[in-house]
């Protein structure tokens, strides 16, 4: 199976930088028939926001199935949180909520989306 996603990064550094993954470039990791895309401060992130002092080492994951998209907290300090319409709804530490391509997500301070992903 490959898999690839472009993320758009909203706010921060890299504002207006379309970032895109895919596995047969050695980004992600494969667990349980899932593709995830790894997020934080550290260096060994597939999206590394070493700009960012609020997001944490390893802050989430956005999870690609078949078919569903997923945004996971991996228990980050200062939550991850999700754009819900007029609110933003941040994540208990560890949880996992769909995420829709387009729908804006935020890990530390920087604000970002899915803009596409292909799974076949």
């Amino acid at each position: 199976m490959a898999a690839q996603i472009q993320i758009m990064i909203m706010s921060g550094a890299w504002d207006g930088t379309l970032f895109t993954f895919s596995d047969e470039s050695g980004h992600g990791t494969w667990e349980d028939g899932a593709w995830m895309i790894r997020i934080g401060r550290d260096a060994d992130n597939d999206l590394c926001l070493k700009e960012d002092e609020f997001s944490s080492r390893h802050h989430a994951r956005v999870v690609c199935r078949q078919d569903q998209i997923q945004l996971q907290d991996q228990e980050s300090r200062n939550k991850t949180y999700i754009d819900i319409g007029d609110d933003d709804k941040p994540l208990e530490r560890g949880a996992t909520i769909p995420l829709q391509p387009g729908q804006l997500f935020r890990v530390g301070r920087t604000w970002m989306r899915v803009e596409h992903v292909e799974m076949t």
